[in-house]
């Protein structure tokens, strides 16, 4: 453990505690930003001393978001479109998100699919890869570059704001999973960048939130 210096009144000097902790947690994450920073920066303008946010129009989509385990960044897509919130209309939504392995699904997983799903009403979103099932299942397939790309004109009729993230970075899973849940909160997709800039530019949008 630490000593800690104490103060005249015999506890411990918090202040100089605390900026000592912050510095190393600086210095261990120079490479992430902040959420107060991001916050702060993104998607909230001034328009007659109020905050307005910039949103988007979902589309209505599948029940259920089913993932492969073979890459984490299908968890970032998967999460974003499985869990969001409208603050225009107040609203939120929130959907089962399933991992799959090697293309199936578990016991347990068809367990609950079974449980859930109405075969005349209700679907899966298979992303990433294939997966063996008889439930109705719309898929959108490919790496998470191509995946995330499909998925935005999927669920979003319209969007005036996309978080764009990095892929193959050092700290690029670590930036993600700070900057993931704007994603969800601020009801945007999210687009990941490697080598596909002409890709990534053709649905043009007034702002990117770039990480």
């Amino acid at each position: 453990m630490e000593n800690h210096r104490e103060s005249e009144v015999g506890v411990p000097n918090e202040s100089k505690y605390w900026g000592t902790r912050r510095k190393k947690v600086r210095k261990q994450r120079s490479s992430s930003k902040s959420l107060t920073e991001v916050l702060l920066k993104i998607s909230l303008i001034s328009n007659e001393n109020k905050l307005t946010i910039f949103s988007s129009i979902r589309k209505p989509i599948e029940d259920v978001i089913i993932i492969p385990d073979s890459d984490p960044f299908f968890g970032i897509i998967g999460a974003s479109i499985a869990c969001w919130y409208d603050l225009d209309t107040k609203t939120d939504g929130l959907l089962p998100l399933i991992v799959q392995n090697n293309g199936k699904l578990s016991e347990n997983q068809d367990r609950f699919l079974n449980k859930y799903l109405d075969f005349s009403e209700k679907n899966l979103l298979v992303l990433g890869e294939i997966i063996q099932t008889d439930f109705n299942k719309k898929q959108i397939l490919g790496n998470p570059l191509d995946v995330a790309l499909d998925v935005s004109t999927h669920v979003f009729a319209q969007s005036s704001t996309v978080l764009i993230i990095p892929y193959k970075s050092i700290s690029a899973y670590d930036i993600s999973l700070i900057a993931s849940p704007l994603a969800s909160y601020l009801n945007i997709p999210i687009l990941i960048f490697d080598e596909n800039q002409m890709e990534i530019h053709k649905p043009p949008v007034p702002f990117a939130i770039l990480w």
